[in-house]
Formats: structure tokens, sequence, C-alpha cells
């Protein structure tokens, strides 16, 4: 259900954050773009885990904020297909069910996706 995934991306840190703690400041910066985001056949990003690389900062012409490349990995939820997942189903009618887990609230399910002996 939890997973880690290892993600690339490139930082950009103004120039108001360049005194900060460097690493403390990437992954400020890093949450802030992904933490409660879907990420395209990843799944959805939970909480930063570590750092696997961290490159060179560069400075683009004119721009007077540093760019970091990363390596990372985030903790992602991603269900595997046919996982039992417990929750409580809050709403049912005939556009599908709302189910209500510990973490997640308003988890829709069309009546498609439900199984075959299921009724509404």
């Amino acid at each position: 259900m939890f997973v880690l995934a290892i993600l690339k991306d490139t930082v950009k840190i103004p120039p108001v954050n360049l005194g900060d703690d460097f690493k403390s400041t990437l992954i400020q910066k890093i949450d802030a773009q992904y933490a409660n985001y879907v990420v395209y056949d990843v799944g959805l990003c939970i909480t930063f885990h570590d750092f696997v690389k961290i490159g060179a900062s560069f400075i683009i012409p004119g721009d007077p904020a540093t760019y970091t490349p990363v390596e990372f990995r985030y903790v992602v939820f991603r269900p595997r297909r046919d996982e039992v997942l417990e929750g409580i189903i809050s709403h049912s009618n005939s556009e599908g069910i709302t189910i209500s887990m510990d973490f997640f609230e308003d988890i829709h399910v069309s009546p498609d996706k439900l199984p075959k002996v299921s009724k509404l």
C-alpha cells in the first residue's frame, strides 16, 4: 500500500533561502511541490524520505536563484490491483459508493469498478 518511489527533479532555491541549511531547504521545497499530489504512474505522494543523490547546484544567467538536481525517495500511497483495503461506506447511490478510511476521506468508487456481485 505504501512504497518508496525514487524521483528526480531540479529544485529551485530563491536567494532569500541561500543562508538557510541547504538540505532542510531542499526538503522543504520538495515537500511543497510533491506532498498531497498524485504523480502519474507513481501514486499519491505522502512525505519525503531521504536523498539518493544531490547534484552540483547551478545558476541560470539573469536569475539569482540556484538550481540543484536531486534524486530522492518519497513515501507514496500506491495500492496494488486487487489489494484489499478496509474502509467504511459513508454513502451509496446509483453513481457508486463513497468510502472513508483512516487516512483518506471521500474515496469515490464508480459502479463499473465494483465487483460483479455488488448491488447498490
